[in-house]
């Protein structure tokens, strides 16, 4: 029978170390039973180890105990320091994402264009990977710019559903090309769940986690 010695709160779960003690603390009781029951009379078993190693098992059970408040404390304190759901729930949020849906106002993206850029080439794919659209656009502010695709593609056919995702290829006046990596798009929270100390968002079609959103516009 394996005894625990006193372990630290981090790096362990808890459930597993709570359910392994309750598991051998019922065989050492077991195991200690049986030997007082079949001890010599008249030759009374020492039972101060065994008394150590019940006292071992109360301690360590303590500290499980106290373990598992303190990851109850961290949680609840994460939770009040994510905000409230409300916050997402209903609102229109901007995340990072190189995938949009496409409804009837179209998919919409925003992308952050490196200092200098003149042109972009957008190229839009479907699910399985295929070019659906691509065209290149010229642009004169650098940072934050956006794209709406309104399902008409280069291809010859329109789309009007679907998951797309959009890949921006920046050049600037000296020919230097740069492969965009800040992509976001947007969507309407619809349902939020509290998963692991964060808030998991479902918005459209897609399941996000709040920290990859930016931004949150409250509905009027």
């Amino acid at each position: 029978m394996e005894v625990y010695g006193l372990v630290s709160s981090s790096g362990y779960d808890a459930a597993t170390y709570s359910a392994e003690i309750e598991t051998n603390y019922e065989d050492f009781l077991t195991l200690l039973t049986t030997q007082i029951q079949n001890q010599d009379p008249t030759n009374p078993m020492d039972t101060t180890d065994l008394t150590n190693q019940l006292g071992e098992y109360y301690t360590l059970e303590q500290q499980v105990m106290t373990n598992e408040l303190l990851n109850t404390l961290v949680l609840e304190t994460q939770y009040g320091s994510t905000g409230n759901p409300t916050e997402y729930l209903g609102n229109t949020v901007t995340y990072v994402s190189d995938e949009a849906s496409l409804g009837s106002d179209g998919a919409y993206w925003e992308f952050d264009l490196p200092e200098g850029t003149t042109s972009a080439d957008l190229t839009v794919t479907d699910n399985e990977g295929n070019t659906v659209y691509e065209a290149t656009a010229s642009y004169n502010n650098d940072g934050i710019n956006n794209f709406i695709w309104n399902g008409a593609g280069t291809d010859g056919n329109t789309y009007t559903s679907g998951t797309y995702t959009l890949q921006v290829i920046a050049s600037d006046a000296n020919g230097t090309v740069t492969d965009v990596d800040d992509i976001y798009t947007q969507g309407t929270v619809s349902k939020v769940n509290w998963v692991s100390g964060e808030y998991v968002l479902t918005v459209d079609d897609e399941t996000i986690t709040s920290n990859k959103v930016t931004a949150v516009a409250t509905a009027a």
